[in-house]
């Protein structure tokens, strides 16, 4: 069976770390092409390789990129598109040929698509083109379902969430020539980490920056013997939003100089100089390659993620008390016991790897029609 995937940079500087669908769709091809009867090509629809940052070419040092006039005469069974939206021409092209084509959404596209709306943001994919079939994750399921079953006309698959750690052990390589570790190491002063943006309703970071105020009134002493620094990224586009300062400027942490807003930096980085612990929320949205990031690096995670109820710190739904109860243990007691936070960690990231034979059988059966 010969399988094609799109892939492509549009820019130059594209940043892998602000992209999960374009990592996810480098893991599907990873996985498919450990399976022996499939041909798998990874097709460039983007810019020239060669116009490619020096750190895009070292992630993608040992792949095969194929261009796609040097593979179009080869017959596709199948061609799976995903955040790359493709050109009319090169779908009708492919349909002509016969080729099953495969929409792979990674993302919950119903929030995406009411964000794009209401804040007028205009992009994205168009809903224009056919599909024969739509792939979703799992973990989008409860909102992608229905709505993309409704939009394409057409049988929508849920498939397992997956992820290497490809993209972190080619950022390791990177890491190494500056001295820089991508681990949990034990410090004394511990750095707390915000990753999410608060422009993304599925990602919600106010609601770990109001566990960390709670925290920090009920055990101000803990802080300041403990803690180095607050760390929210994303935030700096909104250093002159008057409704963000006027919510920011009334905390403590913030009024105390222990918290500060951040740009974008690629995540490992941030990691490998500024974190200790790191604190999330999600709302439909309870897998996603920032928590894998965080417990391959066997750092510890504060998050309120069902599937990962006996990993990390789990506190249920938004409930603050447990958050904030699940927070001082990290501070006061995770040293005490990485061993087996280690042996926790490793273990749920196996149930989610690309190289789990369950994971790659599920979709073997869906690209050969054996499963509905």
């Amino acid at each position: 069976m010969n399988i094609g995937i799109a892939f492509g940079f549009l820019t130059a500087d594209a940043n892998i770390w602000n992209n999960e669908s374009f990592q996810r769709i480098i893991f599907l091809y990873l996985m498919l092409n450990k399976i022996e009867e499939y041909n798998v090509y990874l097709i460039n629809f983007g810019i020239d390789i060669n116009n490619f940052s020096s750190d895009n070419k070292h992630y993608i040092s040992n792949i095969d990129v194929i261009n796609w006039n040097n593979i179009k005469n080869t017959k596709l069974d199948i061609f799976i598109e995903s955040s790359l939206k493709l050109q009319n021409t090169i779908t009708t092209f492919l349909r002509e040929q016969d080729t099953r084509l495969i929409r792979f959404e990674t993302e919950n596209n119903f929030i995406i698509d009411t964000e794009d709306i209401i804040l007028n943001y205009n992009k994205g994919i168009l809903y224009e083109d056919k599909y024969d079939e739509i792939w979703i994750l799992d973990n989008n399921k409860n909102t992608n379902k229905d709505y993309l079953t409704e939009l394409y006309k057409v049988p929508v698959k849920i498939l397992p969430f997956i992820w290497s750690p490809y993209f972190i052990e080619k950022e390791k390589e990177l890491l190494k020539k500056y001295n820089l570790i991508f681990d949990y190491l034990p410090h004394e002063k511990k750095d707390i980490t915000i990753f999410e943006t608060v422009d993304a309703i599925d990602k919600l970071s106010f609601y770990p920056l109001f566990i960390l105020e709670k925290a920090y009134n009920l055990n101000k002493q803990l802080f300041k013997d403990k803690i180095g620094k607050i760390r929210m990224m994303n935030t700096i586009k909104y250093k002159n939003n008057s409704k963000f300062l006027s919510i920011v400027n009334k905390l403590n942490i913030k009024k105390d100089g222990i918290c500060t807003f951040e740009g974008k930096f690629d995540r490992p980085v941030i990691f490998s100089q500024f974190t200790d612990i790191v604190l999330t929320t999600q709302l439909e949205n309870n897998l996603n390659n920032l928590f894998f990031e965080t417990l391959y690096g066997h750092y510890p995670l504060l998050h309120n993620t069902d599937n990962f109820k006996r990993n990390g710190y789990f506190y249920t739904n938004l409930n603050f008390d447990i958050a904030v109860e699940k927070l001082i243990h990290i501070i006061k007691n995770h040293d005490k016991s990485l061993i087996d936070y280690y042996i926790i960690v490793n273990g749920i990231l196996d149930n989610y790897s690309i190289d789990n034979s369950n994971i790659i059988n599920i979709y073997k059966n869906i690209l050969e029609k054996k499963t509905s």
